[in-house]
């Protein structure tokens, strides 16, 4: 039997993650899941208009890369990737579940979820699949998320002026 991570030391770490999280980082960003059902698309399976639910805010840890711009015919373009660090047993306990096309409202930008990480475990350690220690050993901590930043004019979130 293993001597460390078992569930006491778990619900340690979880406790502390979670006033770090909540109460000291306290970095809450908007999610718009997207809708499937609203959403009208064509033979191919795309849509100009996507739609989007109600957003939920959460908390999260935050790494956002430096912006960079490039110029086409149509103008200037702001590129920027990200990364939110969302913890699994807070979505779990309020039964939420992104996947890649939802967004994320933060800063005053939108960013586009591309790509789900879920390989982050306590002690290299994940209770659904431990062999012989069972699920009183081992903990899936977290849910991250990596991205980029999209442009509001092509969201059916809010009104954009152009001019």
């Amino acid at each position: 039997m293993a001597l460390y991570g078992k569930i006491r030391d778990i619900r340690l770490f979880q406790s502390l993650n979670k006033e770090l999280l909540n109460n000291i980082i306290d970095t809450k960003v908007d999610i718009f899941r997207f809708n499937l059902e609203e959403t009208n698309s064509n033979v191919y399976g795309e849509s100009d208009n996507k739609v989007y639910k109600q957003p939920i805010r959460v908390n999260c840890l935050i790494q956002v890369d430096e912006q960079s711009s490039n110029y086409d015919e149509v103008g200037y373009n702001i590129e920027q990737t990200f990364r939110f660090a969302f913890l699994r047993d807070e979505l779990i306990k309020l039964n939420l579940i992104f996947e890649a096309g939802d967004l994320v409202h933060w800063n005053n930008n939108f960013y586009e979820l591309d790509h789900k990480i879920e390989n982050q475990l306590f002690m290299k350690r994940n209770p659904n699949t431990n062999k012989d220690l069972g699920n009183l050993y081992g903990w899936n901590i977290s849910v991250i998320f990596t991205g980029h930043m999209t442009e509001r004019n092509k969201l059916n979130i809010e009104n954009t002026i152009t001019r």
